[in-house]
């Protein structure tokens, strides 16, 4: 039985090798066929080989070819799997071998840098240090709101995810610390979808403040919350102001405490897209 099985692993890793064997004249004609199916499979073969075992002999070398492939299509498979890589190698070889491969991947194209952002928090929470944790995740974010912010709002929706998981894994002083920012400046996003995903995580960091009295950092977003929209002047920043009480009446069961004066002075508001959400919000609440 252990014959066979050294008999299989050593035939998996021929299979595998054969195909992530780099090939110049294939990267140059666009020919990724092989390339990208190893890419591909290439977290089942560390998952099958016990990973470790043959990293540093063998597969680091074509995992690093692939990482880096000249075709996009070779990449965002790779991109996509960083992730599960990272659990099956562990802390250590991911901060050495990974971490410039995931910070590669942030200034890629679009499509890429989506296949990355999409499991960044699993990534990055095998790292186990928040030091670090903390400075790939705000390497993420500049990129999400750099020059090019706005170009492709795929990229702050598969963003919004990583927010949530960064909220959901840390306490409200690294939240204040690291994430908020990045919160409020997508809660007044062009997209109206992405807007509504800033909304429930601030409905979320609310609810956390309430339940463990942090009174300080609530007070910070409520006030955020009132001079951004509330006080805009405006209908459709009077509108946000509602649809984001509606998250957090869904997550608290309540919203009186918090803003149910500002609630009671919309009841008159003269413009019918007000008139309709407030509507909602009693509904709701």
């Amino acid at each position: 039985a252990e014959y066979m099985g050294e008999l299989v692993c050593a035939k998996l890793l021929k299979a595998f090798c054969d195909l992530a064997q780099p090939r110049e004249r294939d990267s140059r004609l666009g020919d990724s066929t092989e390339a990208e199916s190893a890419a591909r499979g290439l977290p089942a073969v560390l998952s099958a080989l016990e990973g470790v075992t043959y990293w540093e002999k063998l597969i680091k070398f074509y995992f690093l070819n692939l990482a880096n492939h000249l075709v996009w299509k070779v990449r965002i498979r790779v991109a996509y799997s960083l992730h599960a890589i990272t659990s099956i190698l562990g802390p250590e070889l991911t901060k050495r071998d990974l971490v410039d491969i995931f910070r590669g991947y942030l200034g890629d194209i679009d499509e890429v840098k989506i296949a990355c952002l999409r499991n960044a928090a699993q990534f990055l929470a095998v790292l186990q240090t928040k030091e670090l944790m903390f400075n790939l995740f705000r390497d993420a974010s500049n990129e999400v709101f750099s020059n090019n912010y706005g170009a492709f709002w795929r990229i702050r929706e598969v963003y919004c995810e990583l927010l949530k998981n960064f909220v959901l894994m840390s306490d409200l002083m690294e939240i204040e610390k690291h994430v908020w920012l990045y919160i409020a400046r997508l809660c007044t996003d062009k997209v109206h979808y992405v807007r509504i995903q800033a909304y429930k995580l601030v409905a979320i960091i609310l609810k956390s403040c309430k339940e463990n009295e942090n009174i300080e950092f609530a007070e910070i977003i409520r006030n955020f919350v009132i001079s951004t929209f509330y006080e805009a002047r405006t209908s459709k920043g009077v509108v946000c102001f509602l649809q984001i009480c509606a998250e957090i009446c869904i997550e608290m069961n309540s919203i009186q405490d918090i803003f149910g004066e500002q609630i009671a002075l919309l009841k008159q508001h003269q413009n019918k897209d007000v008139q309709i959400v407030w509507e909602k919000l009693n509904c709701i609440n």
